[in-house]
């Protein structure tokens, strides 16, 4: 905030407003400080934040990884150091409410002409759903959406053709080229009732439009994987490589960029490494692109959430690519809080071709 201009009361000499895109809590020491610090900005119409997954969770009552701290237990948020508690401030029940009820009246999307921001991922038949419901709340949508893709999952289960409808619904979801495999490549010994389970995970992933603009599409994960306290088997999608780029600048979180080339996992390389043609894609602070061109699409999420891992792993802050960055419109400039700014590179549209390690070896209009 002081990095950008602002005052700890939120207030900046040029009249601007801040835009949280959520996540607030679950990483870190104090996600009760954070609620509170921008829960004040926001009454006082300093700030805009929408929802993130993390507060979609422990709305619908989740206790994942990291979100103990809400129901006032101590966890370890360190895969290797179980018996070593992360040191979190605890809430108790009257804290709780507070931070819930601030949380369950937050928007899931913002929108004007020349910009949209989200969490995750920006879909228009998912936003469209959202905006012409009559729903009043998150809950009421993400229950509503969720009981419509039950009906149909039941539909399917139902019908002769169940087997050859879920195979064509994990063949849509399945990724092909460098990166993919076919539906019939998966990994172990996977059972028809797996398939099915896996089926069903993906549709209330990718049909439901909470899910979809909270948490991005889904897809299913050449090998498992481990995030979030857990092994998976689907992976998040380059949603971005599909949005029209004569569409607004459309401004996300979620996905963990990372500031600076660091060591990858497998995450990062599908994800900001190898896109479908295999090649390597990616700066650090560009606007996000394919193969081909640049995306109107920044996501400025870049890692903050794995500090408290670069501290309990004694390294230097930042060392593994992390960052708390943000992006000021309308001069796309980006802000992190350990360097100087800079501007926002690439030009929607705007054709790239890419070196071996990513790196923009010329752009053509």
């Amino acid at each position: 905030m002081d990095r950008m201009g602002y005052d700890y009361e939120g207030c900046h000499g040029e009249g601007r407003i801040m835009v949280f895109v959520g996540d607030l809590i679950d990483r870190g020491p104090d996600s009760i400080s954070v609620v509170r610090l921008v829960r004040r900005l926001v009454e006082a119409k300093r700030a805009y934040c929408i929802l993130g997954n993390h507060e979609l969770n422990v709305l619908l009552g989740k206790a994942n990884s990291g979100s103990k701290w809400l129901y006032g237990e101590k966890e370890s948020l360190i895969r290797d150091k179980k018996d070593r508690h992360t040191l979190q401030a605890l809430a108790d029940e009257a804290t709780r409410c507070e931070i819930l009820d601030f949380l369950q009246n937050l928007p899931i999307v913002l929108e004007r002409s020349d910009v949209r921001v989200v969490h995750a991922a920006w879909d228009d038949a998912a936003v469209d759903k959202l905006r012409s419901s009559k729903l009043r709340t998150v809950l009421d949508a993400y229950y509503f959406y969720k009981s419509e893709v039950d009906n149909m999952i039941t539909s399917l289960l139902k019908t002769s053709t169940a087997r050859a409808e879920r195979d064509r619904l994990l063949a849509k979801w399945t990724p092909t080229g460098a990166e993919g495999l076919g539906p019939n490549q998966r990994y172990g010994p996977v059972s028809e009732d797996e398939l099915y389970i896996q089926c069903g995970e993906l549709m209330h992933q990718n049909e439901n439009p909470v899910n979809v603009v909270l948490s991005g599409f889904e897809e299913v994960s050449p090998s498992p994987f481990f995030a979030g306290g857990k092994e998976r088997t689907l992976r998040r999608k380059r949603w971005w490589n599909h949005y029209p780029s004569d569409s607004p600048l459309v401004v996300f979180g979620h996905y963990w960029r990372k500031a600076s080339h660091t060591e990858s996992n497998s995450e990062d390389v599908h994800l900001f490494g190898l896109d479908e043609s295999g090649k390597v894609s990616c700066q650090p602070f560009s606007l996000l692109y394919t193969s081909e061109r640049y995306v109107n699409a920044a996501c400025v999420d870049y890692s903050i959430g794995r500090r408290y891992i670069e501290r309990a792993e004694g390294k230097i802050s930042g060392e593994t690519g992390t960052a708390l960055g943000a992006l000021r419109l309308p001069e796309r400039v980006l802000y992190l809080h350990d360097r100087p700014p800079c501007d926002l590179q690439g030009v929607p549209g705007q054709g790239v071709t890419l070196d071996n390690r990513g790196h923009v070896l010329e752009s053509t209009s």
